[in-house]
């Protein structure tokens, strides 16, 4: 007797469904790293800019008392956010 799940053209085998489920479940783990990734980056450059914008804002008496001049106050908002070895 056939089966009728071939007669139908579909996947014939429970190794055959299982590869396919697998092959999916792959795939949607790799988007879900790439969506992940673009999100977590995204988050950093808005911390970056709002700290950035912050330091930006504070008077050269303020930034003395933290010891950065005015010329490396973007460079030291980023460094506050975003660790030196990633």
């Amino acid at each position: 007797m056939k089966n009728p799940v071939t007669a139908m053209g579909a996947l014939s085998t429970v190794g055959e469904m299982n590869s396919t489920v697998a092959g999916v479940f792959e795939k949607a783990a790799n988007l879900a790293s790439v969506v992940w990734a673009g999100l977590r980056k995204a988050v950093t450059a808005m911390q970056v800019a709002r700290m950035q914008s912050i330091i930006m804002g504070m008077s050269d008496e303020q930034l003395a008392q933290i010891n950065v001049e005015r010329k490396d106050a973007l460079t030291y908002g980023r460094s506050l956010i975003v660790r030196s070895d990633a």
